[in-house]
């Protein structure tokens, strides 16, 4: 890019050049690459360039309106665990450990101190 702009770049066989570059390495949060498939099921096309992806679901197939209302159900019924089901079903790998509904008053964190509740974060994490 810089010899396509009519630069030149700084460097030791170059030290009067118009750009000096510092490879200084990723920065925080930075990517080397982009992940544009959910899944490695991949199927070439006619040309030998162009992959396309094999998923299970179209999304047009998903039923967001109905699964939004399963949702809104779950949320307003109170029910933690139905939720967690509800999104098990929608959520391709998604698979939560569910508490028994005794289990689940038992380690409320309502009853517990902070060093227990810090115990029940870290074991869910």
């Amino acid at each position: 890019m810089v010899q396509l702009s009519g630069r030149t770049v700084q460097d030791a066989e170059d030290p009067d050049g118009d750009i000096a570059i510092d490879i200084i390495g990723l920065r925080p949060g930075e990517k080397l690459f982009e992940e544009l498939l959910i899944t490695d099921s991949v199927v070439g096309t006619h040309h030998p360039k162009i992959m396309r992806a094999d998923e299970k679901r179209d999304p047009s197939e998903i039923g967001i309106g109905q699964l939004l209302e399963a949702l809104q159900e779950d949320l307003a019924g109170d029910s933690p665990d139905r939720l967690r089901m509800t999104l098990k079903q929608a959520v391709e790998g998604y698979d939560p450990e569910i508490l028994e509904p005794a289990a689940a008053l038992q380690t409320s964190a309502d009853v517990l101190s902070l060093e227990e509740r810090r115990a029940f974060r870290q074991k869910s994490l």
